[in-house]
């Protein structure tokens, strides 16, 4: 919708914003529904249950966190954050989104994370034991796809997300790299909508969203790669770069 503003008129604003409260309505109508949580018995075989957190679903997982609790106070609850800490920040600039996952992990036994830089983070606001629990690296599948230095094309692979601005250095430094060595050719992979504009003047090339697999074979045969990313991530670029040989 467009208007003077960009933005729509005022009437059209409107409409947009009681579409967008029905819809909430329908959804928490429909999730009241759901949240009975018919399926607690099948948790009494246990001694330990791993309960992962969600994006979307916070307040839904958070309900059935206490409920399990209140049924079966002898079973020991671990709380999972599966997702770094760099996302989880981006989250916490809405209230209603910090709260329950404030209350959700304070309700566990144990708080699991994968970043383990991220463990004095969180412990100024959870105040139950805060243990790492890194992700494995399938090193066996990845390994078949490592590449000797000599065998590698001239390409500078740029890494990340172009949505952060460590991105954005990286296109810059890959610009500089260039300008020494000009035979290079830049690579960068466009998950959608990107910004692209550091790149002008350079030789660049930009690749379609590919799975992991094909992600290895353009890593490993890359010369180098630059990941400025300082996202709070748990490393999984670098461990790629490691594996097929690319220094990262």
């Amino acid at each position: 919708i467009t208007g003077k503003s960009g933005y729509g008129t005022d009437k059209e604003r409107f409409i947009i914003y009681r579409m967008f409260n029905k819809l909430k309505r329908i959804k928490k109508k429909i999730f009241k529904n759901k949240t009975r949580f018919k399926n607690l018995d099948y948790l009494k075989k246990f001694d330990v249950v791993l309960i992962c957190h969600h994006f979307f679903y916070y307040e839904e997982m958070y309900n059935f966190l206490i409920q399990a609790r209140k049924t079966y106070r002898n079973i020991l609850f671990i709380g999972a954050l599966p997702y770094n800490l760099g996302r989880v920040r981006e989250y916490w600039r809405d209230p209603v989104w910090y709260k329950y996952f404030i209350d959700f992990f304070n309700n566990v036994d144990i708080f699991a994370i994968i970043d383990y830089v991220a463990k004095d983070y969180y412990s100024l606001i959870i105040k139950k034991p805060i243990v790492y629990f890194p992700t494995f690296y399938p090193f066996e599948y990845a390994k078949k796809y490592f590449i000797n230095r000599v065998d590698k094309k001239k390409i500078i692979f740029i890494a990340g997300d172009t949505k952060r601005l460590d991105t954005v250095w990286g296109m810059h430094i890959a610009k500089e790299i260039q300008k020494k060595f000009p035979e290079y050719l830049i690579q960068i992979i466009n998950p959608g909508k990107i910004n692209i504009k550091p790149l002008d003047g350079a030789n660049f090339e930009i690749l379609t969203y590919m799975d992991w697999e094909t992600f290895l074979k353009i890593v490993g045969r890359s010369y180098i790669v630059i990941n400025m990313d300082t996202w709070w991530t748990n490393g999984r670029v670098p461990a790629d770069c490691a594996v097929v040989g690319t220094p990262c």
